[in-house]
């Protein structure tokens, strides 16, 4: 699932981001997507300069765009809802990017997807062990500096 995004400010490289998955979904015979996520919709607003500030703190090349769901995404967000997101790169594993997805939801609540993804059907676990600390920790992050709570949400995994 490709989107537009509209960086803030900056040249977006998220063209060329498309261009190499097109292409390497095409070279790889068209391999499914799978992603270890956080998925949770929270009560409250929360605010995305602050989920942008905690993020920093975890790695400090975070990227901030938004696009307009589809619908038809693993974040579940309904089509036509308006998202913030958030790209940001791992700092000890080269070429590891995360993203965090905020949304407004129509029932009041914000909607708050935080996930890393990779081609294919499974996550090996020596894969999971890298990734997973990073998730954690950024959450952690997001959890102290937002005043939110995510105890009793565990991650998912699943195609997309």
């Amino acid at each position: 699932m490709l989107r537009t995004m509209r960086l803030s400010g900056k040249p977006s490289v998220m063209p060329k981001v498309a261009v190499a998955c097109l292409t390497a979904l095409t070279v790889t015979s068209c391999d499914p997507g799978v992603h270890i996520a956080y998925r949770k919709d929270f009560d409250q607003q929360i605010d995305p300069a602050c989920v942008e500030r905690a993020l920093r703190t975890v790695s400090p090349k975070v990227q901030r765009g938004s696009y307009v769901s589809d619908g038809a995404d693993t974040r579940n967000f309904g089509k036509g809802t308006a998202v913030t997101q958030f790209l940001y790169p791992d700092p000890v594993n080269p070429g590891e990017f995360y993203t965090v997805d905020l949304a407004a939801l129509g029932n009041g609540k914000t909607g708050f997807y935080h996930g890393w993804g990779t081609l294919g059907t499974e996550i090996p676990p020596e894969q999971r062990a890298k990734v997973l600390p990073l998730l954690r920790k950024a959450n952690d992050a997001v959890a102290q500096q937002c005043e939110l709570t995510f105890i009793g949400t565990e991650p998912q995994v699943g195609p997309g």
